[in-house]
């Protein structure tokens, strides 16, 4: 009996010195990310192209980009066969026709890693219907990756993010000091720069960017935070804050009494944001308390059964 107690409590003592020692925690992912349109919503007849890779407004008979010594670049003004304004999904570099709104790769516990971006073509546009609001929809999947990045076993976690925003097409100025009463223009801060002219503005209404995914596997909890990237490289958010009468400007709402997460979109360019993740490492699992208890307790009485057979 006292060695089966003895036994009960060397596992014990083992459990509760290393409580996370069943497995080490994941340093390699692979993830698969998807970015769509939900819900693009215009000023009446309606959008012309509402896809879930593509928004698209303006002239019928324009177009938003032309391809031009080997790129692609804005349309420009209806007079130049543009005419058309639009958001999409993906690499602003891919053929209209071709669409992508999936991504995979791998990226390290501790880093980051694009996933997908959105774009906007920002052109000129004239009497015509024009975005006021939409949802992007960001489906994430997990699995561990090995030594050469390619997933292994179960799919260890999906969540689905909704990022539900506002637009706001300015009118078209590229000169003066006023917006027609819109905030944006001749921006203080750099009154040369290319936003300061009316630029549009892109806001979102809820906060996905600090309220991280949080989620548990063999013993260790994670953590995966949405991040906003330009040109590949992370961005603090609170450097993506609109001034607050842009936001009243683009929610429609006198009394909004805060900055927003937002983007400025200068008149006549494109302009990509990326949307990535990065994972952490919160720590272990912490066992029940029950169960340190029921340990120290069977520590404390095998320790009391030595003392006692050395008295004897």
């Amino acid at each position: 009996m006292k060695l089966k107690m003895i036994k009960s409590a060397i596992a014990m003592s083992v459990l509760l010195a290393s409580a996370s020692a069943f497995s080490s925690p994941i340093t390699n992912w692979y993830f698969e990310t998807s970015l769509t349109f939900n819900n693009g919503v215009t000023q009446s007849p309606g959008i012309d192209i509402n896809q879930p890779g593509e928004l698209a407004w303006g002239d019928d008979n324009g177009a938003y980009k032309v391809f031009e010594d080997g790129e692609w670049i804005n349309a420009g003004t209806e007079s130049d066969g543009g005419g058309r304004s639009a958001l999409t999904i993906g690499d602003p570099e891919q053929d209209p026709g071709i669409i992508e709104t999936q991504v995979t790769g791998n990226v390290l516990t501790g880093g980051f890693a694009e996933g997908n971006t959105m774009t906007h073509w920002n052109n000129p546009i004239s009497d015509q219907p024009y975005l006021l609001s939409g949802s992007l929809i960001d489906n994430l999947k997990l699995w561990e990756a090995d030594g050469d990045g390619n997933a292994v076993g179960d799919m260890i976690k999906e969540d689905t993010l909704n990022i539900d925003f506002s637009f706001l097409e300015t009118p078209n100025r590229n000169t003066g000091d006023q917006c027609n009463g819109f905030a944006g223009a001749d921006n203080p801060d750099d009154p040369g720069s290319i936003y300061a002219h009316c630029p549009d503005l892109w806001a979102v209404s809820n906060d996905p960017f600090s309220n991280p995914t949080q989620f548990t596997h063999d013993g260790w909890v994670y953590q995966v935070n949405v991040i906003v990237l330009r040109d590949g490289i992370p961005v603090d958010i609170t450097d993506e804050l609109l001034e607050i009468a842009e936001c009243q400007d683009v929610f429609d709402d006198t009394d909004y009494a805060t900055k927003c997460v937002g983007f400025r979109t200068a008149e006549e360019f494109v302009t990509t944001i990326g949307f990535g993740l990065a994972p952490t490492v919160v720590g272990a699992v912490p066992l029940p308390a029950a169960a340190w208890l029921f340990g120290s307790a069977l520590l404390g009485f095998v320790g009391y059964n030595r003392r006692k057979n050395r008295k004897t």
